[in-house]
């Protein structure tokens, strides 16, 4: 069964649902095994749905096997229990680059991360080892993401020491002023950002 990004989502009761969003790819399979569906216009979420929900699939629409009401009672995607596949690796069948994903576990590839007010729309990957940046000069690199066990959402970054950095800090997702390219830029001094929690996130 194909599964085109981009095609239309219908629900078993005939209700439109959406688009699809993103594949999740079980690479030790090379299956989908979900799909990621946008609902919505103005408030918008974004579900995963097993692939043993779909009833049928073409190119332009995607049909459910369940309600709309079943569907909105699906999980959110969260974006940090996923990870974008390694450089190189090819999948089966041929998808759009930025719509594959694979579950979280695997080794080695960049985490996802949702962003928070702070950082413009959509999402970006932050890997382990991208440099953060303070006002005043290197902070230091990504080391994990610390997520609310309770909804998910990212918390902030744990960034371990450099030369400068005797220790590791805990950099909350609102000091983040810019995204891009291989570094995160911070709205805190790097001594603001040392004297805060000691590597810690707070309770």
């Amino acid at each position: 069964m194909r599964i085109d990004i981009g095609a239309g989502v219908r629900t078993g009761d005939g209700k439109d649902a959406g688009t699809v969003h993103k594949v999740i790819i079980d690479p030790e399979q090379d299956k989908v095994t979900h799909l990621v569906v946008r609902t919505g216009l103005l408030f918008r979420r974004l579900i995963v749905v097993p692939l043993d929900k779909v009833g049928r699939a073409n190119r332009l629409e995607v049909n459910l096997q369940v309600s709309e009401q079943e569907l909105n009672q699906m999980p959110d995607f969260v974006h940090t229990e996923y990870a974008a596949p390694p450089e190189g690796w090819v999948p089966t069948v041929n998808y759009p680059a930025g719509s594959i994903l694979w579950p979280g576990g695997y080794a080695n590839v960049p985490i996802v991360v949702e962003q928070e007010k702070a950082v413009p729309e959509n999402s970006v990957e932050i890997s382990r080892g991208t440099e953060v940046f303070a006002l005043d000069g290197k902070l230091g690199v990504v080391d994990e993401v610390v997520v609310d066990i309770g909804t998910g959402k990212v918390r902030g970054f744990v960034v371990c020491e450099n030369e400068k950095l005797q220790r590791s800090v805990f950099v909350p997702v609102t000091w983040i002023s810019a995204l891009g390219g291989d570094r995160l830029s911070l709205n805190r001094t790097r001594e603001e950002a040392i004297a805060s929690t000691g590597g810690r996130a707070p309770a």
